[in-house]
Formats: structure tokens, sequence, C-alpha cells
């Protein structure tokens, strides 16, 4: 994990900012753009994988699994998803379900992340390493997105409120989190512990 690694970190957090700023701005002005969150959840996928490929042996299996995932998404989105839900048919809304795939491979991710950590050299200072911070964020930022994901459709068709209540806390309080512990990671300067 080096500079470009790090680099891989700053694009994902101006990726990150600058959807969130436009669906606010969106919003705000009474306009609605769903597929937005469509492209940044592919956007992020790539992003994330590539940051995570040079733990694996095999690097071309890695990118060919973000590759086929993302196919996956894009055919679930565009082709069965909207003829197969209890949401009147909307086919450029946000994709949650194929989405919740998405973070149960961050979660795995950081969970391999972890295991290098656990089986590399020693190191004096675990709270030192970016590798540490980055494994922390998306293992908490990935498992309660993971969770929303897999259960909005239905808590959208039964209570909407209650869908929107939990939007506006449980997942902007995890985009939050992220953006904290992704900070943390980014402040750590090159050179310092490594896994």
């Amino acid at each position: 994990m080096g500079r470009k690694d790090k680099m891989l970190l700053w694009w994902y957090a101006l990726a990150a900012f600058l959807f969130d700023i436009t669906a606010m701005i969106a919003k705000t002005m009474g306009h609605r753009i769903p597929w937005t969150g469509n492209v940044f959840m592919i956007l992020e996928l790539f992003l994330i994988s590539s940051y995570y490929t040079p733990l694996f042996r095999n690097k071309r299996n890695a990118i060919l699994l973000s590759i086929l995932l993302a196919m996956f998404f894009i055919a679930h989105t565009l082709y069965i998803r909207p003829f197969n839900t209890a949401i009147p048919l909307e086919r450029f809304r946000l994709n949650l379900t194929a989405g919740a795939l998405f973070y149960l491979l961050y979660i795995i991710l950081a969970m391999v992340g972890f295991y290098k950590l656990l089986t590399g050299p020693l190191l004096d200072n675990i709270l030192q390493s970016r590798f540490f911070w980055v494994n922390v964020t998306f293992l908490i930022y990935a498992s309660g997105v993971f969770f929303m994901f897999m259960f909005a459709e239905r808590i959208r068709t039964q209570d909407i409120a209650l869908g929107a209540m939990l939007w506006s806390t449980v997942f902007c309080g995890l985009n939050i989190t992220k953006n904290i512990l992704l900070a943390k990671a980014l402040s750590i300067k090159d050179g310092t512990v490594k896994p």
C-alpha cells in the first residue's frame, strides 16, 4: 500500500463528495436524479476494489470480479428489477438490492485486509497504519449500508415514513462516520507503518 493507493482513496473521497453535493442540490431544487446513485455505486465499486486489488495474488481475477459485479448491477437495474418489485416501475431508481452485493464485497475485502494485517509483519502501532483505518472505515460503513439496502425495499413498501427516517438518520450517520474515518486514514503520512 503506497502513494497510488492513497490517491485512490482521495479519488473515492472526491467522488463521494461530488455525488453527495449533486444529490443535495437537486433535492433542494425539487429535482429527482435517481440514476446518480446507481452511477456512484458502480464508481465506488471500481475505486474500492482497485484499492484492495494488491492484496490478491491473481489481480486479474479481482478485476474480473469487479467487472462482472458491475455488469450484473447494470443488468439488474435495467432489466430484472423493474419487472420484479412491489414498487411501481421506475427503471433508474436507486438499485438497493443489487447494491447490497457491492457492500457485501466491501465487508469481505475489509476482512481480508484485517487478515493480511494480522498475518503480515508486526506493526509497532497499528493505529498509525493507514491500511488499518481504511479497513475499519469500510467494514463499519459497508456493514451498516448492507443491512439497510437488504431491507430497504421491504421497509419502503410497508412504511414509507419509517424508510425515510432510517435513510436520513442511519444512512447519513454511516456516511458521516465513513467520512471521518476516511479522513483519519488519509491524514496518515506515507512512509509510516504499512502492512
